[in-house]
């Protein structure tokens, strides 16, 4: 899970993930879903529409918060694989 994954450390963290074969899920506006589609994210979450926090069941190795904008604390519930 990359949360912010459209700006330039999000960019960079998920063509990485990519290159060592990670299934990615990642964050960023509706403005900006197809560049991070095109950069390879597996499956993509409007921030706006969906809090990955609370309304995703999905099971992540690892989260990666790049716009600092949840605390450890908000997180911890989520599942981590």
């Amino acid at each position: 899970m990359i949360n912010g994954a459209s700006g330039g450390v999000g960019v960079y963290a998920l063509q990485l993930a990519k290159n060592l074969g990670a299934h990615v899920t990642a964050t960023c506006s509706s403005h900006n879903i197809s560049l991070v589609q095109e950069l390879g994210a597996d499956r993509v979450l409007d921030y706006k529409k969906t809090n990955f926090i609370n309304e995703v069941k999905e099971e992540y190795d690892l989260i990666f918060d790049v716009v600092n904008n949840s605390t450890y604390a908000q997180c911890k519930h989520v599942n981590i694989y």
